[in-house]
């Protein structure tokens, strides 16, 4: 009997013994480097694509008023147009102004020989461009 526990004993102290040098042979650091590699630098573009989904809404509402009615004729410009301060975006149909004018010269013209003075809705001064702003009274 003493015989067989021990052959157990050293069958279980070569077990640990294995055990134990499996440990310390898997935690021994590699002697191998870890591989590396050189990458000259250089700039180039960088594409890249996002995909997502939403809703899109405009960022606000203009109001636009005129201060003559009209009939837009032409639209010079596009949606997504960049815009600045004097550019004519628009164009109106003036025929019916350019009428309305011919039709007042006409009857500014022909007034002397219907016997009348002709009319103007403004000064002769304003007309001109040489309107000049009443003087105040004179002082006492």
């Amino acid at each position: 009997m003493r015989r067989r526990t021990l052959w157990v004993n050293v069958g279980i102290g070569v077990a640990i013994a294995a055990v134990l040098g499996l440990i310390v042979v898997s935690l021994r650091p590699s002697s191998q480097a870890p591989e590396q590699r050189t990458v000259t630098v250089a700039r180039a573009d960088v594409t890249a694509t996002v995909t997502a989904s939403g809703t899109v809404e405009r960022s606000g509402v203009v109001d636009l008023t005129f201060a003559t009615p009209g009939t837009v004729a032409s639209v010079n410009v596009e949606a997504g147009d960049d815009v600045s301060a004097g550019m004519i975006l628009a164009t109106v149909d003036d025929t019916a102004a350019r009428q309305q004018l011919a039709a007042a010269e006409d009857h500014h013209h022909n007034a002397p020989r219907r016997g009348g003075q002709p009319q103007a809705s403004v000064p002769a001064e304003a007309a001109q461009g040489e309107h000049r702003p009443p003087e105040p009274p004179p002082r006492r």
